[in-house]
């Protein structure tokens, strides 16, 4: 794969549009997480605020269409089982499925296309690194993402006041929503503050990003400290001993910062143990005792996966949606794995699409590794291994992180300078 530079030289226009969607596309991620955390439905403002993301984004797209073009033909396969599966979900689900599973907040295009535009838009703010513009544009973000962070916290102890009160858990979707956010934030880290003197804004993002990993596990999201883990070392990979200490400074920080939001938080909740109710479940205590029988995330999983067979054998060539009613097992018993739901939701030709596809993005990516420390290229290749190995083991197949950095990485690979 070849490195793409954006030949026309940016405008202010372009710039603060790209501004303008970061702040807008973080927001909104983080107003959702709010809803989710009370399993409101999704309201119209946020529905709006996807759409001006797309509005901008649809111009970065117009203005760059002849790197993209060139893009989506070599990764046609990749383009071909989008299609497939899409086609397939409308005629054998229907339009309401499609819309749910495509187009809205979760959607497998909506963030494929979201991935698209920030590649661009990264693409944009590298260009722009040596300008007037670029210096404004570093102010904003320093005080957006300072007010972000810390409506992160208060947030956070606010939810582990009331979450007691809750008619049910969240469960996986407030993780998924955070690990989308943070996946999108760090890129924009990397750009604009990647020098020492902005270094402890990285020491905040790793710190907040586990103390949003706390409430998740509060939330009872089982999947949430493996997002944690994968945004730690596949960013903040050590590859020498400076490197590695680094890395340790990172952990040390946020899991003191951590401690102290714990002792913050029991002064909200009057001294009250939050893992009460946790400890009540035994989820976590048997999750890391390997008591994986007594873990109902773990047994349910398995159960379905016994009818991953008869689920198969409904239409093992061309697939189709919902197998599992078609099987008999009932609604929303689908295999919980990426590579598992594609053989049943879109057959043998889905799959074939879907592994072509995969390997020729994998191989593109796999070329252009090397050994830098805090490499965003680096990042975003270690992150889809990561998203993919999850989402095989855990997650239907349309898995908003993994169709994200899919996104990302089909425009090619970021050329970033180390004295950014």
């Amino acid at each position: 794969m070849k490195i793409y530079y954006l030949k026309s030289e940016k405008n202010s226009l372009e710039v603060y549009l790209a501004c303008v969607f970061i702040i807008l596309i973080t927001s909104n991620q983080f107003l959702q997480l709010i809803f989710d955390s009370f399993k409101i439905k999704f309201p119209i403002y946020l529905l709006t605020g996807y759409l001006f993301c797309h509005l901008i984004g649809f111009y970065f797209l117009k203005i760059n269409f002849y790197i993209l073009k060139k893009k989506l033909i070599q990764n046609r396969y990749i383009i071909f089982f989008i299609i497939y599966s899409s086609l397939l979900c409308i005629f054998s689900g229907g339009l309401k499925e499609f819309i749910g599973y495509y187009i809205f907040k979760d959607g497998l295009i909506n963030w494929f296309l979201i991935g698209n535009y920030l590649f661009f838009i990264i693409s944009t703010f590298v260009e722009s690194k040596d300008s007037l513009i670029f210096k404004r544009i570093k102010k904003i973000f320093l005080f957006y993402f300072i007010i972000l962070g810390i409506s992160y916290i208060f947030y956070g102890l606010y939810f582990i006041d009331v979450y007691q009160y809750l008619n049910g858990r969240p469960y996986q979707r407030m993780s998924i929503n955070f690990y989308i956010n943070f996946l999108i934030i760090f890129p924009i880290f990397k750009i604009f503050f990647n020098t020492n003197k902005y270094r402890i804004l990285l020491f905040a993002f790793y710190s907040i990003a586990l103390i949003v990993t706390y409430i998740n596990i509060i939330a009872l999201s089982n999947a949430a400290p493996f997002y944690y883990l994968s945004l730690i070392f596949c960013s903040v990979i050590p590859v020498d001993f400076y490197s590695f200490r680094i890395f340790l400074k990172y952990i040390f920080y946020s899991v003191v910062s951590l401690l102290g939001f714990i002792l913050l938080s029991n002064s909200f909740t009057q001294g009250t143990s939050i893992f009460e109710d946790i400890i009540y479940e035994n989820r976590f205590g048997n999750t890391l005792n390997l008591d994986f029988q007594n873990v109902k995330p773990f047994t349910s999983r398995l159960d379905i996966i016994k009818d991953f067979p008869n689920q198969f054998m409904v239409s093992p060539i061309f697939g189709g949606w919902y197998p599992e009613i078609k099987s008999g097992i009932g609604l929303g018993y689908y295999a919980h794995s990426m590579l598992l739901s594609i053989i049943t939701h879109t057959g043998i030709v889905g799959l074939s699409l879907f592994l072509f596809g995969i390997l020729k993005v994998s191989f593109s990516r796999l070329k252009n590794l090397n050994n830098k420390f805090f490499d965003l290229n680096n990042f975003f290749t270690y992150q889809i291994f990561a998203t993919f190995l999850l989402a095989s083991i855990s997650y239907f197949f349309i898995f908003p992180p993994f169709w994200f950095l899919i996104g990302i990485s089909i425009p090619g690979v970021i050329q970033i300078s180390e004295s950014n």
